[in-house]
């Protein structure tokens, strides 16, 4: 019998911590989200609300969202390229970076700002509206400890400033568990 996300998201909420790393042993009871990110995970306090072993790194100096622009033009279409590369003093916590993913969000306010695209045929990453994340397919890194993904981002007509674009990204150790991932959290504010 599978378990979906909601049902261990209710479980973190309602049974302690030590109960449910126990359970987390057991085998099919609590895999990693290696086929993306709920949607909702933003609303449900980021990945580390299921990648727990190790505290999330703010301002993640290894997390890169590349191509944000000083002022937002409205109507315009920008290239986002987002990479998770650890330096060699990151990877104590993670012995490898086998497999990474991420979520993106672009808000102003509490509204969602634009849309995000991708071109052509990419099953790397999947979007809805103004939010992103990587898929099965973008969580397989060609090479260790690098990770890549690229994203359009559409600027809402009427630009209300500021929007603010919510990075989460997870190191993977591959085990498909919710254990030995590092969570990084970027925060990227245009136009204050």
């Amino acid at each position: 019998m599978k378990f979906g996300a909601a049902f261990f998201a209710l479980l973190a909420t309602l049974i302690p911590a030590p109960v449910m790393f126990f359970a987390a042993l057991v085998p099919g009871t609590a895999r990693a989200f290696s086929d993306g990110p709920p949607w909702t995970v933003e609303a449900d306090g980021g990945c580390i609300r299921c990648h727990f072993d190790s505290a999330a790194v703010a301002s993640s100096p290894v997390l890169r969202l590349a191509g944000i622009p000083p002022r937002i033009a409205a109507g315009k279409l920008y290239q986002l390229i987002i990479t998770l590369r650890p330096r060699p003093e990151d990877l104590n916590l993670i012995e490898e970076m086998r497999r990474a993913g991420f979520f993106l969000s672009a808000k102003s306010g509490d509204a969602p700002a634009g849309t995000f695209e991708v071109k052509a045929i990419q099953e790397s990453v999947e979007v809805q509206g103004a939010l992103a994340r990587s898929t099965k397919v973008g969580s397989a890194l060609p090479v260790p400890n690098d990770a890549r993904w690229t994203v359009f981002w559409r600027a809402p007509d009427g630009v209300s400033a500021p929007v603010t674009f919510n990075l989460w990204a997870v190191a993977a150790n591959g085990d498909d568990s919710r254990f030995g991932d590092v969570v990084h959290i970027s925060t990227n504010v245009v136009g204050e």
